[in-house]
């Protein structure tokens, strides 16, 4: 793997060596470029082409102030020139408003590096992650083509490349589906880690993309407790266990008959967090309450995640489940009568996190939103009339 798979700030002037050493020419996963790409036409559509052929594959660097030379018709870096800029910030700052504006769909996670060297200058390092929702297109003055990477480097894409590497990312979306689907289905026969309550259910699923390889597993050793530090939604207290998926989070013990919920982390980086919704009477359940208690949740599930070391992409799924002929107990004095909700699933859209820097309430309002709709309400009363996140305590 091309520098031990060390992001751009990691990175050292021996670990650029290192490539010199060992000969890792040019092809799949790096490219070298003696000079930055300037301010032209033609150099920017280069630099999108290159950004966007490592997003279209399994992502790579990009990286700029090394001299080549030809080898067998392979491009084999020489030696560390280094770059002079000006103005270092300046400059990663133009590479990425570059990369962001000209190609569609948006590319995420994009780092870029400047790394010292002892002559004075820098190299620039950019790394492009893999994208999980190919393909990207460099869309810039007229220019609109696709791009991809093999051994020998980029090239322009064909129709029928096109629609295979779409075809990929529509399976994506199906598996995370699927995923849902078979969780809930589990849940509701009564195959959960520990025994629940019966009754009304919320089910968490965060879903990180590259956990849908099926080579990606995670080493549970050095996350142990407390370390892992995972906690049922509304509730500070758990109590841990193993289990064949990977390890597991309660309030109480797997011989006790019901309890209130769990957190599930799976080998591959996958959360499941299930809660047994209160129920008030035989016919309505408390909800308001618990969206407050599951922002912070998922928000504390991420941080968990970006800890482990995945990074987005991100499926976030929420699913109500047990709640046909229910209502959700009054909160407000609402004009609008409540009614009892007519289906037992309430599976929200699914939510994609690009980003760690996500404003958890406002990505869930529309959704919030929706399960109060099915009450004959019109929206959740944790948001205020302008649609600003203002929980109830």
């Amino acid at each position: 793997m091309i520098l031990g798979n060390k992001n751009p700030d990691q990175l050292t002037e021996a670990d650029l060596q290192s490539l010199i050493d060992d000969g890792v020419s040019e092809g799949r996963e790096v490219d070298y470029k003696l000079a930055l790409h300037g301010n032209t036409d033609k150099d920017k559509k280069e630099f999108l082409a290159d950004v966007s052929s490592f997003a279209n594959t399994d992502g790579g660097y990009l990286i700029f102030g090394v001299k080549c030379k030809k080898e067998n018709d392979s491009s084999i870096p020489e030696s560390i020139e280094g770059v002079e800029v000006a103005n270092i910030d300046d400059e990663k700052q133009r590479l990425n408003s570059t990369a962001q504006s000209g190609i569609e769909p948006i590319l995420h996670g994009l780092q870029i590096e400047a790394i010292p060297l002892t002559n004075g200058k820098h190299v620039i390092a950019v790394r492009i992650p893999r994208s999980w929702i190919p393909p990207h297109m460099v869309k810039y003055k007229g220019t609109q083509r696709f791009y991809s990477r093999h051994y020998s480097g980029k090239f322009p894409m064909d129709v029928t490349e096109i629609k295979r590497v779409v075809l990929q990312s529509d399976l994506l979306i199906d598996r995370i589906r699927k995923f849902r689907i078979e969780r809930i289905e589990l849940i509701e026969s009564g195959r959960t880690p520990y025994p629940l309550a019966s009754g009304p259910k919320c089910i968490v699923h965060i879903i990180p993309f590259l956990s849908l390889d099926q080579t990606r597993h995670f080493e549970l050793r050095p996350y142990q407790p407390p370390h892992l530090g995972l906690s049922l939604i509304g509730d500070t207290g758990w109590n841990w266990n193993i289990n064949f998926d990977g390890e597991y989070f309660g309030s109480g013990n797997r011989s006790d008959t019901a309890q209130r919920g769990y957190v599930q982390f799976f080998r591959n980086g996958i959360i499941e967090s299930t809660i047994c919704l209160h129920k008030v009477s035989d016919d309505s359940f408390a909800w308001s309450y618990y969206e407050g208690k599951i922002v912070r949740s998922i928000s504390d599930y991420l941080s968990t995640l970006k800890k482990v070391g995945i990074e987005p992409p991100l499926g976030l799924i929420i699913t109500i489940i047990g709640v046909q002929d229910l209502t959700i107990n009054s909160f407000d004095n609402y004009d609008m009568e409540y009614k009892p909700i007519d289906r037992n699933e309430l599976p929200l859209p699914e939510l994609v996190i690009n980003s760690w820097d996500i404003d958890i309430p406002n990505e869930l309002r529309t959704r919030f939103d929706s399960i109060w709709n099915a009450c004959n309400q019109l929206h959740s009363p944790n948001y205020d009339e302008a649609g600003n996140w203002a929980p109830h305590s």
